[in-house]
């Protein structure tokens, strides 16, 4: 999914993951600039107000990410 797009649907702005996005357009593309490699399933990173938990992923691509708003 898009980060944009992504950024929209949750009501932030659009700019929120760009100290850390590198070229990455995606939220997956976003993990992987994180953690520099394909994370394991049921891993969690958090950043920001956001938790991002793994849920399925295969040998060359992160499949799915739960997105959990954090509170401040």
């Amino acid at each position: 999914t898009l980060l944009n797009d992504v950024c929209r649907v949750i009501g932030v702005d659009t700019t929120t993951f760009d100290s850390v996005r590198g070229d990455a357009d995606s939220v997956a593309g976003l993990i992987l600039e994180v953690r520099g490699h394909i994370p394991k399933v049921d891993s969690e990173i958090t950043f920001n107000n956001f938790r991002f938990k793994i849920v399925a992923v295969n040998k060359r691509r992160v499949e799915q990410i739960k997105i959990t708003l954090l509170n401040e």
